[in-house]
């Protein structure tokens, strides 16, 4: 039975997931809907966002700089409070050409926050996820979609309302980021409420890391398994198709009928994708972990990653018949978010689990996942803008339904790998 404390635990763990979800949709989505509105072309509007997201992904490095639980505390406390005044700097040096050097470096320096705030949440979080624990697995993903749900869909909403009221787009969007900057600084309080419920250093293994020490880790992660290369790999490419996909459907859904796009207003967008279809998605997510859980991965895997892949198809039917009736629209990015959750369920228990040999995943492992997963997705950002101007909505699609091809290829060869290796 679960005491009040472990319960404790459970909210303070989901909140300061909510909080992390909200710092990564930040550059990940919000900042690139928000560029193509103010008329940045698609391929410089995700160049920028994903080169956005590059302190995301060096969370090892950053980490370092966390000296315990109290240390963690504070850099969360610190970055969240950065992170949300530089958000609100952004909105004041708004500009139609977006050319205000005050702007890019405060876009900077939001993002260095919120790759600090994710470094010491890490450390944190680990506490929770050092044992095998899919509970504590689903409560960090459902709470970074429902971040997705809420932040992302109320700023969105509110920024396309805006613009029909006021028609100034940048006087819209301005409005939107200070409102998401004021939701940051409230889960912030919530989180500091929260944080004596934190988990402390309890286990040795989770003490302050250096640089040395975290050099050591990767370097006897990496040698412990002659396979770890195949896990980078499968890591990186497994998901690739659904975040080329993720990337290009932001703007295929705001981009204007001359260029193939569906032209729903950002409120119609924020309704359909970033709340209705990204619910959807968390229900997929509950219960393809259910499924992992009662029969186990082996049994659930192809059929789940056949989930995973085959409703990208659907991409292809909205770009080619481009229907006009928004429930249509929303009816079928729910289909495809809620398969989506059902395979990234056992994407995610492989990567976690399915490669650790032991009762714990080491602290490496857990940084791994996370390093290869934001590569993976700035890798998408860095070329999906300029591919969708070089080839259209259209071509896009297909491309991304060819690449989840690959994503069943490279699954068949993870799985007849692991086959030889129990024989």
């Amino acid at each position: 039975m679960t005491s009040r404390h472990d319960a404790s635990s459970y909210l303070w763990w989901a909140l300061l997931s909510f909080a992390r979800g909200l710092v990564v949709v930040m550059p990940l989505a919000v900042l690139v809907v928000m560029f193509n509105r103010m008329g940045m072309s698609n391929t410089k509007a995700m160049l920028v966002s994903s080169l956005l997201l590059l302190p995301l992904a060096l969370r090892p490095l950053a980490m370092t700089m966390v000296r315990g639980a109290k240390s963690a505390k504070r850099w969360m406390m610190a970055s969240l409070l950065v992170y949300a005044l530089m958000m609100v700097a952004v909105s004041c040096y708004l500009s139609p050409a977006l050319d205000d050097l005050m702007l890019w470096i405060c876009l900077v320096v939001m993002s260095l926050a919120g790759g600090t705030f994710e470094a010491s949440a890490a450390f944190c979080g680990q506490q929770m996820t050092w044992k095998r624990n899919s509970g504590v697995l689903s409560t960090m993903i459902l709470a970074m979609l429902m971040a997705v749900v809420i932040g992302m869909g109320m700023m969105m909403m509110l920024a396309g309302n805006l613009e029909v009221v006021s028609r100034n787009i940048e006087e819209s969007w301005s409005l939107a980021l200070k409102v998401g900057a004021a939701m940051i600084l409230v889960v912030m309080l919530l989180v500091w409420m929260a944080s004596r419920y934190m988990p402390g250093n309890g286990n040795a293994t989770l003490l302050p890391p250096t640089w040395q020490t975290r050099k050591k880790e990767f370097v006897a992660w990496w040698t412990a398994d002659r396979r770890r290369w195949i896990f980078v790999m499968f890591a990186v490419l497994f998901p690739m198709h659904e975040f080329f996909l993720w990337r290009g459907s932001l703007l295929f859904l705001i981009d204007r009928g001359s260029i193939g796009g569906l032209m729903l207003s950002p409120q119609e967008m924020g309704f359909a994708f970033c709340t209705v279809a990204t619910a959807l998605a968390m229900a997929g997510y509950d219960m393809g972990m259910g499924c992992v859980r009662r029969f186990g991965l082996k049994r659930c895997w192809w059929w789940m990653a056949l989930a995973f892949t085959v409703p990208d198809v659907l991409y292809v039917y909205l770009a080619y018949a481009m229907p006009d009736g928004l429930w249509l629209i929303t009816m079928v990015l729910s289909v495809e978010q809620w398969c989506c959750g059902m395979g990234m369920a056992a994407f995610i228990y492989y990567i976690m689990y399915g490669m650790v040999t032991g009762k714990a995943c080491p602290r490496a492992h857990l940084d791994a996942c996370w390093s290869l997963c934001m590569l993976s997705i700035i890798l998408t950002g860095l070329f999906s803008g300029a591919i969708q101007d070089y080839l259209g909505y259209r071509r896009f699609f297909v491309m991304v339904v060819l690449l989840a091809i690959i994503s069943l290829a490279t699954l068949g060869w993870v799985v007849t790998k692991k086959e030889k290796k129990e024989e």
